[in-house]
């Protein structure tokens, strides 16, 4: 129940119009960067379920925890465009011409070994 005020004055404090310093705190939180945010809100949702593993509990505290990993997700802000990609690759080496052996597949194949066994084989059951 504390968690759930504690989002909703965070989130909403426009719910919280007769508590005074609500708004403020609301401020102040808005200020800081999204991690902050995200941080508290995954370590706020751990407790209840811990002290209180119940179906309700996980329910509402995983809403909770889903929240701080969307403001974690916009916190590491806006994927670059496919050109970006492509040349952040090229320069760092990573990029491989084609034909050449460099990426996962060809060095997954070029690294594969023959099955062994160390002991006897034991007879099939046909099953």
């Amino acid at each position: 129940m504390v968690v759930g005020f504690i989002v909703m004055a965070l989130e909403a404090p426009c719910c919280f119009f007769c508590i005074d310093y609500v708004n403020d705190v609301a401020t102040q939180v808005e200020q800081r960067p999204l991690w902050n945010r995200a941080a508290f809100y995954c370590v706020i949702a751990i407790p209840p379920i811990i002290l209180c593993p119940g179906l309700g509990s996980i329910f509402a505290c995983g809403l909770v925890f889903g929240t701080g990993v969307i403001y974690g997700l916009m916190g590491l802000g806006k994927k670059a465009s496919a050109e970006e990609m492509r040349q952040a690759a090229v320069q760092s080496g990573l990029a491989g011409t084609p034909g050449a052996t460099t990426n996962d597949r060809a060095s997954i194949v070029n690294n594969a070994q023959p099955f062994s066994f160390t002991g006897a084989v034991g007879t099939d059951s046909n099953v």
